[in-house]
């Protein structure tokens, strides 16, 4: 059963990569495939890029351009959740790639499976001539609970590597709006449909994350890289918060995933400090995950492999045999 399957692109200025997303959605084998590409202002020549694929719409393909004055990808992707017409929703950015049957394989899996409300699929990250998996734990690829896993940031977000169904995600958002923010799209899409929900995961890289390098040679680029990280880092613990609004009534509830959200916020800038030589922020950041309890073992490995090599090694150990004595349990359980 070939049901519609509605792919998003939202665009801007990304004449040089918009062609190759579009095309690998228009190579896809699956039968019944409508494109909505929603270019936010662009000023270079993106539209020429995209709409020529119009000429090849059919009754297998169809493109939608729509086109808004720059408003943010939040905006873009708003304006064209109302064009969606599918059973099933899949989002790709316009810098990134689907590999063969991405769409086939996903949409076969939700047609197999009716009470899964949202599959995902590995796929690899891109950085020049290098190319590596982004999923390589397998409790990752077999937990069931993505909702938690995305609530604590244990795994990814990323547009091209997921399949919805739109039944699940209209009815919580009645409007087809999401909070417009330049942040976090994915995770407002993916986080109503995987709670309360068993999801599905697909071991195989479908799509490619294609990740341009910034070069930190200079100290003004050192400053740029502080402050754009740091910008999505807040843009993205903004996102968490206004979702915890969202999903949960009850005020405990609402708190705990407001401490995980502070916690991932200070583990992000941890990790932003000890990438910039930023004592400071290394020192702030962790005195924080300790007042409000979120220093796992992981950020304490992180902090003292740059304060003292020596201990962050007996950290490294402790980690070792806690993940022996766990597994040892969960085989005996079983």
């Amino acid at each position: 059963m070939n049901r519609l399957v509605s792919v998003i692109i939202p665009c801007f200025n990304a004449e040089t990569s918009i062609g190759k997303s579009i095309e690998s959605v228009y190579e896809q084998d699956w039968n019944n495939i409508e494109l909505i590409v929603v270019d936010d202002g662009s000023t270079d020549n993106s539209k020429k890029e995209i709409v020529k694929w119009r000429d090849l719409s059919d009754d297998r393909f169809t493109l939608k351009y729509v086109f808004q004055k720059n408003a943010g990808p939040g905006s873009a992707i708003n304006r064209g959740l109302k064009e969606v017409s599918g059973t099933y929703l899949t989002l790709l950015d316009a810098d990134d790639y689907y590999l063969p049957q991405s769409i086939s394989k996903r949409a076969r899996y939700l047609n197999e499976h009716e009470n899964c409300p949202m599959v995902r699929s590995n796929g690899y990250i891109e950085s020049g001539d290098d190319r590596w998996l982004f999923v390589y734990d397998e409790k990752e690829k077999t937990d069931p609970d993505v909702f938690s896993m995305l609530m604590k940031g244990k795994t990814n977000n990323w547009a091209g590597s997921y399949m919805i169904r739109t039944d699940r995600l209209f009815d919580f958002y009645p409007d087809r709006e999401i909070y417009p923010s330049r942040f976090g799209q994915n995770l407002q899409l993916m986080l109503p449909v995987a709670k309360d929900s068993r999801c599905g995961f697909i071991d195989e890289p479908l799509m490619v994350y294609v990740r341009n390098s910034i070069s930190l040679s200079q100290e003004s680029d050192i400053k740029k890289k502080k402050k754009k990280s740091l910008d999505n880092i807040e843009g993205y613990y903004d996102i968490r918060l206004k979702m915890n609004e969202l999903l949960f009534d009850d005020n405990k509830e609402r708190l705990y995933w407001n401490i995980i959200a502070d916690g991932i916020r200070y583990k992000s800038m941890l990790n932003l400090g000890i990438e910039l030589n930023d004592f400071k922020m290394i020192e702030n950041t962790y005195k924080n995950l300790v007042r409000i309890k979120q220093s796992d073992i992981d950020a304490q490995i992180s902090y003292w492999n740059y304060k003292n090599k020596f201990i962050a090694v007996l950290f490294r150990v402790k980690r070792k045999i806690w993940k022996a004595l766990k597994l040892e349990k969960e085989t005996n359980d079983s």
